[in-house]
């Protein structure tokens, strides 16, 4: 049992029922609730875990990554991309964005880089030929990385890690 989670859980259940701060909070599956922050984007995001009590922080509202450390990166994966900014910063500037849980896990999606079309004015002017970068990662109910996060270009790609992934959890 991880204790600091539990802690979490109970400050977190007394911050909600405090009204201090509003959230967005959905049924995440498999016995899990997603937490956002009401008014931060995609920052402020937990994840709690009912059957245990235990929440887990995953960015804070500054946009720090909570959750993960640099061992959950696959480095050498995310620098092919040429947008290492995030990665080697821990650091969540556009989004993080956690699917639903299916067979224990969830699939994590962190923009590294946003399209072009991001740093344009209403004109269009200051636009740039840039394509988005994401990495991606699996955790478990637990909020631990079963697999790190690195490119994943396409569904085949994601499916093969997402089977990875469960397997991993089972253990």
């Amino acid at each position: 049992m991880n204790e600091q989670a539990r802690e979490d859980y109970e400050w977190l259940m007394e911050y909600v029922k405090s009204g201090k701060e509003r959230f967005f909070v959905s049924d995440w599956g498999c016995s899990m609730t997603r937490y956002r922050s009401f008014g931060i984007g995609n920052k402020g995001l937990i994840l709690v875990n009912e059957e245990k009590k235990e929440a887990h922080m995953l960015v804070y509202p500054d946009g720090e990554l909570a959750g993960f450390t640099a061992d959950d990166i696959d480095m050498e994966s995310i620098s092919k991309t040429g947008r290492t900014y995030d990665a080697e910063r821990l650091t969540v500037s556009y989004r993080l964005v956690v699917q639903r849980y299916k067979d224990g896990v969830a699939l994590v999606s962190w923009m590294l880089h946003p399209d072009g079309s991001y740093f344009a004015d209403e004109g269009g002017f200051g636009r740039q030929d840039d394509e988005e970068v994401w990495a991606y990662a699996y955790i478990d109910t637990d909020c631990r990385t079963l697999v790190k996060f690195q490119v994943m270009d396409d569904d085949e790609t994601k499916q093969h890690f997402f089977q990875i992934a469960v397997q991993k959890a089972k253990l």
